[in-house]
């Protein structure tokens, strides 16, 4: 709701134009012993993720699986 309720809302500059502006959040929740650049470093790589799909949304931060990265990987070589 947050990101409709911004992309809704025009904004006028101050020489008079008006825009309209967009938002991208990434959301994270902590592990159990996580130190808190490590959740903010999450959050940051889910609003990079939401802004490179299009943008204008809210992304959750989910932890790849070791197997997850080694195709990955072994995708990039192909």
């Amino acid at each position: 709701r947050l990101c409709a309720e911004i992309a809704n809302t025009d904004v006028t500059l101050p020489n008079g134009t008006r825009a309209s502006v967009t938002a991208s959040f990434g959301i994270a929740e902590a592990q159990q012993r996580e130190q808190p650049d490590g959740v903010l470093a999450h959050a940051k790589a889910a609003r990079k993720q939401a802004m490179a799909s299009g943008g204008n949304k809210v992304q959750e931060y989910h932890e790849r699986s070791a197997l997850e990265h080694f195709a990955r990987d072994i995708n990039k070589d192909r």
